[in-house]
């Protein structure tokens, strides 16, 4: 009976923790100090992220290669005409900006 009860823990622990955040993984949610840029507005460059842009953001995706270059995003809409991409740290962001901007029409 312990053992049943173990395997039974054990398949089903797994989904019992992806039940807690249901509508992102951990790595998905920017945090204060990530830069970003709302590539709806190419002329407004990365900036720091603050605590208010972030709940501003209903949900977040991750983009693998955005831009077309070997760098992973979180793509955040926020509201019409606001959708942040966003990374770790300035660099990231400012290669990722340029990228988007050289990719212009």
């Amino acid at each position: 009976m312990q053992k049943k009860l173990c395997f039974l823990l054990a398949l089903f622990a797994p989904l019992a923790a992806g039940a807690a955040s249901p509508t992102q993984a951990p790595e998905q949610k920017p945090q204060v100090g990530h830069y970003g840029f709302n590539w709806l507005e190419p002329d407004k460059p990365c900036h720091a992220l603050t605590a208010k842009e972030i709940a501003s953001f209903a949900r977040c995706e991750l983009q693998k290669s955005a831009f077309g270059i070997d760098l992973d995003a979180l793509a955040c809409p926020a509201s019409d005409g606001v959708e942040m991409f966003i990374y770790p740290t300035a660099k990231q962001c400012n290669r990722a900006f340029e990228a988007m901007q050289s990719n212009a029409p």
